[in-house]
């Protein structure tokens, strides 16, 4: 018996060593410190750029801005848009929730939509003239979300989201937004920004390019035949 007791004593004193070790080990392995939070990630149009969709936009305050009340049609007149190619017409803007044309349109702006009768390939660009304490929060918010370029100018910020190229250009106090899936690139809206630009400044219309002569335009015609006298 007492042998019996002496074997359970010892396999009782070493379970409580072995848990003893355990929880001595637990210790050493766990960290006080709270894992870190997760970084923020953006996700990736074709192209690689930021869609979007990392934080929410600034919010706007319509009552501060300043109407504008260009027609679409002097903003950027269909020649402009013939560059593209196709058939374009006059559409009914359909900004979608939460865009930066629905902004624009909440800021009293200007939002204009053309669609290609050949394609079917839109062309959304929108003007607003917000309060300078937005203005400022637009360009910090576009900062963070977008590519800054320097082909628009003054300042400008091009990225592909779901293959549709989004412009957003400052011109004085004008924040210029425009969207197509025409717009592969930066420089592929230059034309249509430089347009809104000369507009805001009340610069004429510059005329479209005049298609260079064919070789057999500039070739004089023939002089007419000499008739015999008799």
């Amino acid at each position: 018996m007492s042998g019996r007791r002496v074997g359970a004593l010892g396999t009782t004193v070493a379970a409580a060593a072995f848990a003893a070790v355990v929880v001595l080990l637990a210790g050493c392995t766990s960290s006080p410190v709270a894992p870190p939070a997760p970084l923020r990630t953006a996700t990736s149009g074709p192209s690689g750029s930021p869609s979007a969709t990392m934080k929410p936009a600034p919010s706007s305050t319509p009552s501060d801005a300043t109407p504008v009340t260009l027609k679409c049609a002097v903003l950027v007149p269909i020649s402009v848009l013939a560059s593209f190619g196709g058939d374009f017409a006059t559409a009914e803007p359909e900004p979608e929730p939460g865009s930066d044309a629905a902004r624009i349109e909440a800021l009293r702006g200007r939002t204009c939509r053309w669609i290609d009768r050949t394609s079917n390939a839109v062309v959304e660009v929108s003007v607003a003239k917000p309060s300078k304490h937005d203005l400022l929060l637009l360009k910090n918010d576009l900062v963070e979300r977008s590519n800054s370029v320097p082909t628009y100018g003054e300042e400008g910020y091009f990225q592909l989201v779901k293959k549709v190229g989004q412009v957003d250009a400052f011109h004085g106090r004008y924040w210029i937004a425009a969207a197509s899936p025409l717009f592969f690139e930066p420089g592929d809206a230059s034309g249509v920004i430089q347009s809104v630009g000369d507009a805001l400044e009340g610069k004429p219309l510059r005329p479209s390019p005049t298609p260079s002569p064919s070789v057999t335009d500039s070739v004089a015609p023939p002089a007419p035949a000499a008739s015999a006298t008799p």
